[in-house]
């Protein structure tokens, strides 16, 4: 028989029927919700769901937390960072081996210093050089990010007409700023994320993300007619579609669907990833 499913993303509900019986195997998620392969090229459908599953877990685990911040000396507020990484100079390069020289081993370094949760993407300035955005919920100091990201490109030799001109390789080549007064952050880095992705004037990969969430599944779980009357309390927007209905909701606003058991539920799902 056929059960009706809800599942959850940071700002919105998704309802749809899965199928429950002995006799066929479950079918899981509708085929476009579905984890597919690494992104392979062009920004295909199956590629933007990939990407956009992403954001929503990476927003759903990031919550708002004080951290110290070293620049201002004191404490402030922090749930998401974005980084932004200029590629100086890259010659004949390819954007693949940019990636191999310079966002590769950077990103490996990222990760020994404790940012495990991260979506980054490359994208071309209008002047034609390459750069790659990421959003973490990592706080990264801004030299340390700006110091690594020059160390790779000046081995690359990515700097040396800048170090020409000006004496030294300290380019100032990065960005990082925090992601504050944002109303709906999935919905924003979602939109942001997918604009430029799939250029095809960048050959090679333009967007990947951290293992742990290219490989999770968004929270599903059975829905009951009191969870489907806490969706429409607090519903934007019914969108009805021919095999689901996507109900828009208040961001971070999940939990309130959900009964004291499907919270736990919930709350252990992200917990894992």
């Amino acid at each position: 028989m056929y059960v009706p499913v809800m599942q959850v993303r940071n700002s919105e509900v998704i309802v749809y029927r899965e199928w429950m019986g002995a006799r066929r195997a479950r079918t899981g998620m509708p085929k476009q919700f579905q984890a597919g392969n690494a992104y392979s090229g062009a920004m295909t459908d199956g590629a933007q769901k990939r990407l956009k599953r992403c954001v929503s877990l990476l927003v759903q685990k990031s919550k708002n937390r004080m951290i110290y911040n070293p620049v201002t000396e004191g404490k402030h507020r922090f749930r998401l960072g974005f980084v932004t990484l200029t590629v100086a100079e890259q010659g004949e390069d390819t954007a693949k081996e940019v990636y191999k020289k310079c966002m590769a081993p950077w990103l490996r370094w990222a990760r020994r210093v404790g940012v495990k949760d991260y979506i980054w993407k490359a994208e071309l300035q209008q002047r034609g050089a390459l750069h790659y955005h990421l959003a973490t919920n990592e706080f990264i100091h801004w030299k340390d990010v700006r110091d690594v990201w020059n160390k790779y490109q000046r081995k690359a030799g990515y700097l040396t007409k800048f170090a020409k001109e000006h004496g030294h390789y300290h380019a100032n080549s990065t960005d990082v700023h925090a992601m504050r007064k944002i109303k709906n952050i999935e919905r924003y880095l979602t939109k942001y994320m997918q604009k430029g992705v799939g250029d095809s004037r960048i050959q090679g990969k333009t967007w990947d993300a951290s293992t742990n969430l290219k490989q999770a599944k968004l929270f599903a779980t059975e829905m009951t007619w009191k969870n489907l009357d806490r969706i429409r309390a607090i519903a934007t927007k019914e969108v009805i579609g021919e095999f689901s209905t996507i109900y828009r909701i208040p961001q971070d606003s999940a939990v309130a669907v959900l009964d004291s058991i499907q919270k736990q539920e919930y709350y252990s799902h992200l917990k894992q990833i």
